[in-house]
């Protein structure tokens, strides 16, 4: 995460995203780098739609997966 925001604060934002996706092969769910990686591809002219969107829809399944099930 801190290599990716070092990238990400130097204007290297691309690079960024790539160091994230390539953290997530060793750890997919971890919440920090999903964050994170929303928040870059926020940013990212070359993130599609579709792209932001699959990164919300599984941060999300990742904060209800640390909540439990719902009431």
């Amino acid at each position: 995460v801190n290599h990716a925001l070092a990238l990400a604060r130097t204007g290297r934002g691309k690079e960024a995203v790539e160091v994230l996706r390539a953290a997530m092969a060793n750890a997919p769910d971890h919440p920090l780098l999903l964050v994170n990686l929303v928040m870059l591809l926020l940013t990212r002219p070359e993130a599609t739609p579709q792209d932001v969107f699959e990164a919300h829809v599984k941060l999300g399944r990742v904060y209800t997966s640390f909540a439990g099930a719902p009431i």
